[in-house]
């Protein structure tokens, strides 16, 4: 779906993309983490714990990366040009 105007697409700050980023880990978090360290130990899980934080945070530079080169102003225009 392209966007007819693309003086309609609001533009994001870098304060409000960094709440948001944290608000998604945090609320990851805050569900999962209790029941993986639970039922995978507290070594092991931590392990699983930092393993998926460091894939999530490679997972945003890969997304921040085809914003740039897609000259995408949005998360959504991000995905129509990708």
């Amino acid at each position: 779906m392209a966007l007819k105007d693309t003086a309609d697409v609001r533009k994001s700050s870098l304060p409000r993309v960094c709440f948001n980023y944290m608000k998604a880990i945090i609320e990851a978090g805050i569900i999962g983490m209790p029941y993986a360290l639970r039922e995978c130990g507290i070594v092991l899980g931590l392990l699983i714990w930092v393993i998926v934080a460091a894939m999530t945070d490679y997972s945003m530079v890969i997304l921040a990366r085809s914003g740039d080169a897609t000259g995408a102003e949005s998360s959504r225009c991000n995905t129509e040009n990708s």
